[in-house]
């Protein structure tokens, strides 16, 4: 029986950013997920790491939108568990975030660099 739904909604925020909620629902109990933003003012950006067949790597929203390229910059292992790190870069709204995570399909937190 299919007992799964989800659905995501987004909303611009002022001064150019956005967020976005997903919101998960199992036999009749939901869930909800903080998922993709950006704030303009703090210089965070996040969203998920999806790496195309080519190799190529995008920042998605949850519902796997493409946001930005990133550029993956290195890897080591490490982190929870000694799980492989992931570093990535990219270029939004005309600033240069960096960050980290465990690699593909998973949550990439980015701050932007100082100007």
């Amino acid at each position: 029986m299919a007992d799964f739904v989800s659905k995501v909604a987004g909303s611009i925020t002022g001064g150019g950013g956005f967020s976005e909620v997903g919101t998960v629902t199992h036999r009749g109990q939901s869930f909800g997920a903080f998922g993709s933003s950006y704030d303009p003012v703090s210089g965070t950006l996040v969203g998920y790491a999806k790496r195309a067949p080519g190799g190529q790597w995008t920042l998605s929203s949850w519902e796997g939108q493409p946001i930005c390229p990133l550029k993956h910059t290195g890897s080591w292992r490490g982190g929870f568990g000694r799980e492989t790190m992931h570093s990535f870069s990219c270029v939004y709204d005309g600033r240069k975030f960096t960050g980290r995570n465990t690699g593909e399909e998973m949550l990439l937190r980015m701050k932007a660099r100082a100007r």
